[in-house]
């Protein structure tokens, strides 16, 4: 009866024991859990932290529109091109803070960018007008008016008009009475001449300058148009420029 009692206590105690080694992990386990836990500010990459109650940024914006500049309205030009050549002008709203443009018609636009200027270079709006209404004329040799014209009568009528200036109807005779002005010189209004014909024919062509090397004139492939004195077939053409007096 004593061995039977003795056996009882014992496998009590072994039952025991599982039960508070659980308990013992358990208190361990929520005590690691707690010393995690802190009240400093949670760290991102490098010890960052992040201080939700830090002021804004110096010029910042902070959701107020009164620290927003104001907007000026003006125009924006949209040029649509058909096979190297502007067919449409477009104007549209938008914003800029240069007054200046405002006041700048779409043909100023135009020519601005047909010619890689600066739109303020763009002043003379006679002369523009003036070849915007005879841009695409055909070529015809003789010819003087808008359904033809040749390059002499075509820098003729233009000076005429636009510069109140008489000169002779060819070419050639154009050359002689203008003062020689080197490339690097010419103004808007100067003439240019070339020798398209060989040494032998002299003077054969002549243009109307307008800007940043680009000049009008009437081209036997394309009538009334503008081209660059930098192109290959000008640059070995080119004789000089002239200025009237």
């Amino acid at each position: 009866m004593k061995d039977l009692f003795f056996i009882t206590i014992s496998f009590a105690i072994f039952s025991l024991a599982p039960v508070c080694a659980k308990a013992q992990d358990s208190t361990i386990t929520d005590f690691s859990d707690n010393t995690v836990k802190s009240k400093t500010n949670p760290k991102f990459i490098e010890n960052i932290e992040l201080d939700p109650e830090a002021p804004a940024a110096p010029n910042e914006y902070s959701g107020s529109e009164a620290i927003m500049p104001a907007k000026k309205e003006t125009k924006i030009i949209t040029v649509i091109k058909k096979e190297g050549k502007v067919s449409s002008v477009n104007s549209v709203s938008s914003t800029s803070d240069d007054a200046y443009l405002e006041n700048c018609s779409s043909l100023q636009f135009k020519y601005a960018i047909l010619t890689d200027q600066d739109i303020e270079l763009v002043k003379d709006t006679a002369l523009y007008q003036f070849i915007d209404s005879w841009m695409g004329t055909p070529y015809m040799f003789g010819g003087s008016t808008k359904d033809g014209v040749d390059c002499s009568s075509f820098t003729s009528t233009l000076m005429q008009q636009i510069f109140k200036l008489s000169i002779p109807r060819t070419a050639k005779e154009q050359y002689e009475s203008c003062v020689r002005v080197h490339k690097n010189d010419l103004k808007e209004g100067d003439l240019v001449f070339f020798n398209t014909m060989g040494k032998r024919h002299g003077i054969s062509h002549v243009g109307v300058y307008i800007g940043n090397n680009y000049f009008v004139h009437s081209s036997t492939s394309s009538g009334v148009m503008i081209s660059n004195l930098d192109e290959d077939y000008y640059t070995t053409r080119f004789v000089s420029g002239g200025r009237l007096n």
